[in-house]
C-alpha cells in the first residue's frame, strides 16, 4: 500500500490543496525507502490524477478542500483528513497497521469525543477516518 503524506519541515503540511511536495512510501515493505514526489498541478481533478498516477492508496493530510477530497475518493484514493504530526511517527504507526490514527487528530477537532462532528457542525471526513 503506497502512502502519500504532504510533508513541511518534517511534519505532515497543514493544506493538502498547496503542499508542493509529497512523501510516498510502500508501507508494506519492511525496508521501504521513502521518496518525494514533487506536486506539478494545482487544479483538484488533476492534483488527484497525479497522485493516482503515482500509484497512491492512501493519503494522510491535514485540511484538505472539499473538491480534493471527492477528487481522490473517485479515484479510490482513500483520504485521512485532519491529522498532524511528525511524519516518521505517522509512518511508524501505519506499518503497525494503525491506518485509523486516531492518535494524530489536529489540535481543535472534536472527533475523539464526537465522531462525525468538528467544530461542532457535520464533518464528512470523520467518517472516511473511522472506516
Amino acid at each position: 500500500m503506497i502512502v502519500a503524506i504532504p510533508i513541511w519541515q518534517g511534519r505532515i503540511s497543514p493544506v493538502l490543496d498547496v503542499a508542493e511536495r509529497v512523501l510516498l512510501c510502500d508501507i508494506e515493505l519492511e525496508e521501504c525507502a521513502p521518496e518525494m514526489l514533487s506536486l506539478e498541478q494545482q487544479e483538484p481533478m488533476a492534483r488527484a490524477e497525479e497522485l493516482k498516477a503515482a500509484g497512491v492508496d492512501l493519503v494522510i493530510c491535514g485540511a484538505v478542500s472539499r473538491e480534493l477530497e471527492l477528487a481522490l475518493v473517485a479515484r479510490q484514493i482513500t483520504l485521512r483528513a485532519l491529522c498532524c504530526g511528525d511524519v516518521d511517527e505517522v509512518l511508524q504507526a501505519c506499518r503497525r497497521g494503525d491506518t485509523r490514527l486516531q492518535s494524530f487528530g489536529m489540535p481543535g477537532c472534536r472527533q475523539r469525543r464526537r465522531r462525525g462532528h468538528c467544530g461542532g457542525r457535520a464533518c464528512s471526513r470523520h467518517d472516511q477516518m473511522e472506516k
